[in-house]
């Protein structure tokens, strides 16, 4: 986009595992991040997957759970057809779980010793600190299978600056820490307003790329 397309700004979004690669990403880079890039939002963002795993496959998950490993076993039956050379479906009868899916297909086809390594190595978490352009991070304390408690620990968020107010600061000082206690996954459904449509979140997210493309650092808070 920066080389090819010569796009003078850009703002980074993703969900749910999408944040998750869009923080790690921008932690690698650190103080390397190209000059181009204003800004990473990430809602409901995985930065811990075996902390995620591990909440999803408890019984009160099970309909998440169910669901999730239904497409991801679709997806590989549709991805036999189309490539039967690279893809064996073979082995998705004997898979009831999603560390097993990635045990067997995940890990494997990215260099991942098993499903721990994919998980340790392709979380965000310990990168969370080296970001260094503004970031807004929006996640649901109510996330029933994305714990909040990772990044109360790694961000290390502080009191909230006005009581009413779900905005932490973090120790970081280049991540904004957005925590309401309700939300779900990637929900965010607020009541009915004048201003916006009800996707909450989806309005915080354009409202900060529009604030860190002009550069209004001061108000993101």
């Amino acid at each position: 986009l920066i080389n090819q397309d010569r796009l003078p700004r850009i703002v980074i979004a993703g969900f749910s595992l999408g944040g998750n690669l869009a923080l790690k990403l921008v932690g690698e880079w650190a103080d390397e991040a190209p000059e181009q890039l204003k800004g990473v939002v990430a809602i409901s963002p995985s930065v811990d997957l075996q902390a995620s795993s591990d909440l999803l496959h408890q019984p009160r998950n099970f309909v998440y759970h169910r669901n999730f490993l239904y497409y991801m076993k679709r997806r590989i039956m549709l991805k036999q057809q189309a490539y039967p050379e690279l893809y064996d479906a073979a082995a998705l009868g004997g898979i009831s779980s999603l560390v097993q899916f990635d045990d067997h297909y995940v890990a494997p086809a990215f260099g991942f010793a098993d499903a721990r390594d994919y998980y340790a190595k392709a979380s965000a978490l310990p990168y969370l600190g080296r970001i260094r352009v503004p970031t807004l991070i929006i996640h649901a304390q109510d996330d029933p299978f994305i714990p909040f408690t990772p990044l109360e620990q790694a961000l290390n968020p502080q009191t909230q600056s006005d009581a009413s107010s779900d905005v932490l600061t973090t120790a970081n000082e280049n991540v904004l820490l957005v925590g309401p206690p309700r939300g779900g996954h990637v929900a965010f459904v607020s009541a009915d307003s004048l201003d916006e449509d009800r996707f909450w979140a989806e309005n915080r997210l354009v409202e900060f790329c529009q604030l860190v493309v002009r550069g209004d650092a001061d108000e993101i808070a």
